[in-house]
């Protein structure tokens, strides 16, 4: 399970980070925006299922915080995907909650059978022999389209 979890949470750090960008130091408050694209809304919801959501006035966990300070620094990005993955591989119940969440966004990851697909700007993936990994990249029209993750 930990190669499926740790597969899960390389799959979903685009919208996580999308969500991140859009909404810095709020992300995990309980407000709704209607204006937020499928992708960054995605990262919210998942970010505040993976962290718990919280009030503006209550701090966001040090790892969170971080990546809000430095997006674009690969070593605390490395440190959130590894506490996202401690706490879904510890907590089946949260994981087995994350996995709804996107099979409701119309996004399936199943890391089992090596497939999956999106319905709209969520995540896809190729893995079928030796395929790649594809994140999304919604364009104003909220068309989706693919293109190799890094």
């Amino acid at each position: 399970m930990t190669g499926e979890v740790a597969t899960l949470v390389k799959d979903v750090t685009p919208a996580l980070m999308a969500a991140l960008r859009a909404y810095g130091g709020s992300v995990l408050a309980k407000i709704h925006d209607d204006g937020a694209d499928e992708t960054v809304s995605l990262g919210r919801k998942l970010l505040q299922k993976i962290f718990g959501p919280r009030t503006d006035s209550e701090s966001l966990p040090d790892v969170l915080v971080k990546v809000i300070d430095n997006p674009d620094d690969g070593d605390y990005l490395g440190a959130l995907r590894a506490t996202i993955r401690e706490i879904l591989g510890n907590e089946a119940q949260r994981l087995a909650e994350v996995r709804e969440i996107l099979k409701e966004a119309g996004t399936a990851v199943d890391v089992g059978s090596q497939t999956a697909r999106a319905d709209h700007g969520g995540i896809a993936q190729n893995n079928a022999a030796g395929g790649s990994v594809f994140a999304p990249i919604v364009n104003a029209d909220r068309a989706a389209t693919s293109r190799p993750a890094t």
